[in-house]
């Protein structure tokens, strides 16, 4: 895996960070989601592939929650938020049984890293959607990005919906003494 203190993350920073500011406009967005996704498959082969389904389920509910008023709306958000805690504890205590605990489900395969961090930031995604702090994101791979931006997958910290998606949104160029500053730290 690619911790976030390891050569290897510096060096795959470095990387996407160079190719982001040569790509255009258009490109970018899709780059940083490749990105995080190949970042997080160097921890297991199988872990982009739960992402993507959970980030796709959940991007279509928050669509059929924002679609919605009243007492549907009310009652798509504590389904979402029951199932995303109800699939928490079903990984967590019985396929990914912690650690010295036998279980004939839990063979080989380990609780899947930064769910716990993904599910946070959806669960307070859909309530920023619901009380209309934000609107509902309308493209899936910034959604996808939200979820599994690659310098936080891990580690944190939960970023807060608006303040991402007002980042990812906004033009930018490289400042390249604040680059050299922040490589540096």
């Amino acid at each position: 895996s690619m911790q976030f203190t390891t050569f290897s993350f510096i060096v795959f920073a470095i990387i996407v960070i160079l190719l982001h500011t040569i790509f255009p406009r258009p490109l970018r967005i899709p780059l940083l989601v490749v990105a995080s996704l190949l970042a997080y498959a160097t921890w297991r082969w199988w872990a982009p592939l739960f992402l993507l389904i959970y980030a796709v389920i959940s991007f279509f509910a928050a669509r059929a929650m924002a679609n919605k008023e009243g007492t549907a709306r009310k009652v798509i958000l504590l389904l979402v938020i029951l199932c995303n805690v109800g699939l928490y504890f079903l990984l967590s205590f019985y396929i990914f049984p912690p650690l010295f605990t036998y279980s004939p489900l839990s063979l080989e395969i380990i609780f899947p890293l930064g769910f716990s961090y993904y599910m946070f930031k959806s669960i307070g995604y859909f309530i920023d959607v619901y009380l209309g702090h934000i609107k509902c994101e309308s493209s899936i791979i910034k959604y996808v990005l939200f979820l599994s931006f690659f310098p936080q997958l891990s580690m944190g910290p939960i970023s807060r919906a608006q303040d991402f998606f007002k980042q990812i949104n906004a033009p930018k160029k490289l400042d390249y003494n604040r680059f050299v500053q922040n490589i540096t730290l």
